[in-house]
């Protein structure tokens, strides 16, 4: 069957043949529930199909019989006659940039009535009182046809409770399935069809002839009507869930069941709206004048702050209630109220200052007022703003605080560092298990044909330590461990080998006595503070007293400037406090500062010892380097030590057991 004749390729042939692309064809053939499959056979069809020579003969004797208007709007009367809704096509029209006099026109003429489409996809006649071509009234007809109303159709028992369910929001082409799975009759669902517009009339009056509706193609499916309009008398809170899709309803719960038992009465509703009304969030106890204030206020902080700025801000507040206001938690910064602020919450109060401009705003907008109404943060900002240079003044209070925890912390180190400076230039021990490792070294380099050295840098330390016999086990730390533990002390051996009682006896002294020998090495006994000096570093203390160097620039800075200006002073009334305990404070602490620094220097000194001691340079060689290995250095001569205990403790007891059976022999 040819695609002019098939009332299912005639309505996409039209379409086609006023130029609507391809892709908007594919989708109204995708609404009308046609598959992939048979898409691509039709459209594979209709674009292989030639114009025919009668249609374009038509069309020309179509557009020389319409007035200038209907030819400049031919293309939007042929979306209508295709089925294309009134909105969607006057939006069109109004994209283009056509004249608004002509879309009114159009509009008039086109909503007075709707035309009905044959099996061919032609315009037959309009049902409206005027004809579409010559603007005259259509007289063919003496009596035109009643068509039903929404009201109407509400009437008839029959068609009630289908029409309570497209006035709630449920999509005409569900309601009109339900229809069907019902056995409602035909005449009733075309009545439905025609009220809901999913079809035009039934009744066609071009030429006055009548065509019947069975041997006209059915119009494709009208978009979903927008939902209805609230039903309730107050707004109603929103329920968050996520619909099903249309096409997956109609075979799942939602479609099969009965529409008329979860139907919502007038009674129903007003529960409803007691129940889940979207009152607003106001307590009953406060007027409706202080709620608008406080609704101010919040509006206010969102647009003076950054709502999650303010919000941080406003927590870590919390922290000062034992003041009053916040006027006074800045008069007791200036006053260096040490009873109720302590330097921890003095850092904390920091990283609370406003910034440049965000002290702007805040003046901007309280400019000429009182600042009430503002939030807690805005409110801490605004005070702040009152103070002249206030963070400088909480900087120099800071410093204050800290001074004496700084200056012991520096002490304990500078201290640590000069110990164990002095222990280690001090320990006889060392030098001589370092001059030992060196002979050793010196001794196999002259065997491979090297030169002899004077001394070793501290990065071969523990390589020449570490460096392993042909056996494969045997350091050279351990050969140095074994042979000054066994020369410690010649005049009393650690052993015998003779079998007499009193040999064994020895031994048996001897063999208890092994732990304890090797005191000649134990040169990490000499440096204990060793350990806690390897984790300071110099560089730390310097950087430690150019913070109170640092500290004392800003707190003489801020005097300076507070005397300068008097008129300062009157802004804010405990200046002449900050002056008073600022001063108090520089004179007690410049003597402790200038001790300070007389200590760094002589720890300075003492370190470049250390350093020299082990022929490095200053410069460059720290001494938490020196002290980190020395401590792997004294982990090395440990484990040497115990290795060899152990060893000399098995000789022992078989050079005991020995002793005894020749004993038993003798």
């Amino acid at each position: 069957q040819s695609s002019e004749c098939d009332p299912r390729i005639a309505k996409y042939s039209k379409m086609l043949s006023m130029g609507v692309p391809s892709a908007a064809v594919e989708n109204k053939m995708r609404q009308d529930g046609m598959g992939d499959h048979d898409m691509k056979i039709v459209l594979s069809v209709l674009n292989a199909r030639p114009k025919h020579n009668d249609e374009g003969e038509q069309e020309k004797r179509s557009k020389s019989d319409k007035d200038p208007i209907e030819e400049s709007l031919s293309r939007y009367s042929k979306m209508i006659s295709v089925g294309v809704p009134l909105d969607p096509v006057l939006h069109k029209m109004k994209q283009d940039g056509i004249d608004p006099n002509k879309i009114e026109t159009f509009r008039n003429k086109h909503s007075r009535g709707k035309s009905a489409v044959g099996s061919n996809g032609r315009v037959h006649a309009d049902v409206s009182s005027e004809n579409p071509i010559n603007g005259r009234p259509n007289t063919s007809h003496k009596e035109q046809e009643h068509k039903p109303t929404k009201d109407e159709l509400a009437k008839n028992p029959a068609l009630t409770k289908y029409m309570k369910m497209a006035g709630v929001g449920v999509p005409p082409l569900s309601v009109v399935q339900k229809m069907e799975m019902e056995g409602v009759p035909k005449e009733d669902i075309k009545m439905f069809k025609q009220v809901h517009g999913l079809i035009p009339s039934t009744k066609d009056e071009g030429g006055g002839k009548t065509q019947n509706s069975s041997n006209r193609a059915p119009l494709p499916p009208l978009p979903p009507e927008p939902p209805p309009t609230r039903r309730t008398s107050v707004t109603m809170q929103k329920i968050h869930w996520r619909p099903v899709a249309e096409e997956k309803a109609r075979n799942s719960l939602w479609a099969s069941g009965n529409e008329e038992e979860n139907e919502l009465d007038q009674t129903e509703i007003q529960q409803l709206e007691s129940l889940f009304g979207a009152k607003p969030s106001m307590s009953k106890k406060i007027p409706n004048k202080v709620s608008r204030t406080s609704t101010r206020a919040q509006k206010q902080e969102v647009k003076l702050i950054d709502l999650k700025r303010a919000n941080n801000i406003a927590i870590s507040l919390a922290q000062f209630r034992s003041f009053p206001n916040y006027d006074e938690l800045c008069e007791a910064v200036i006053a260096q109220d040490t009873v109720h602020l302590n330097a921890e919450k003095l850092q904390n109060l920091q990283l609370l200052l406003p910034t440049v401009e965000e002290i702007t705003t805040i003046k901007q907008h309280t400019a000429g007022g009182s600042g009430q109404g503002l939030g807690r943060a805005e409110t801490f900002f605004l005070s702040v703003s009152k103070v002249p240079r206030f963070a400088q003044k909480l900087e120099a209070f800071l410093f204050t605080l800290q001074f004496e925890e700084i200056v012991d912390g520096l002490k304990q180190s500078l201290d640590l560092l000069e110990k164990a400076s002095n222990e280690v230039v001090r320990s006889k021990k060392l030098a001589g298990v370092l001059r030992k490792l060196l002979a050793v070294g010196n001794l196999m380099n002259e065997g491979a044909g090297k030169p002899k050295v004077v001394g070793i840098t501290l990065d071969s330390l523990l390589k020449t330590a570490n460096k392993k016999g042909s056996d494969g086990k045997t350091t050279v730390i351990d050969h140095v461990v074994a042979t000054m533990v066994m020369r410690q002390d010649n005049s009393d051996p650690p052993f015998t080998t003779t079998a007499s009682s009193s040999s064994v006896e020895g031994n048996n002294k001897n063999n208890n006595n092994v732990a304890g020998l090797g005191t000649a090495i134990d040169f990490w006994l000499e440096m204990p503070s060793v350990q806690e000096a390897a984790r300071i570093d110099i560089r730390d203390c310097h950087a430690s007293f150019r913070e109170i160097q640092t500290g004392f620039r800003r707190i003489e800075a801020a005097i300076d400037v507070e005397r300068n200006m008097v008129e300062s002073r009157s802004k804010c009334r405990n200046v002449e406090h900050f002056l008073e305990r600022s001063k108090a404070f520089l004179e007690q602490a410049r003597a402790i500062r200038s001790n300070i620094e007389t200590k760094l220097q002589h720890v300075e000194s003492r370190v470049e010892a250390l350093c020299c001691f082990f022929a490095e340079d200053a410069s460059t060689c720290q001494a938490s380097t020196i002290f980190g290995v020395l401590m792997d250095f004294s982990k090395l001569v440990k484990n040497a030590k115990e290795a060899w205990s152990r060893k000399e403790r098995v000789r022992i007891r078989k050079s005991s057991q020995k002793c005894k059976q020749q004993r038993i022999e003798g």
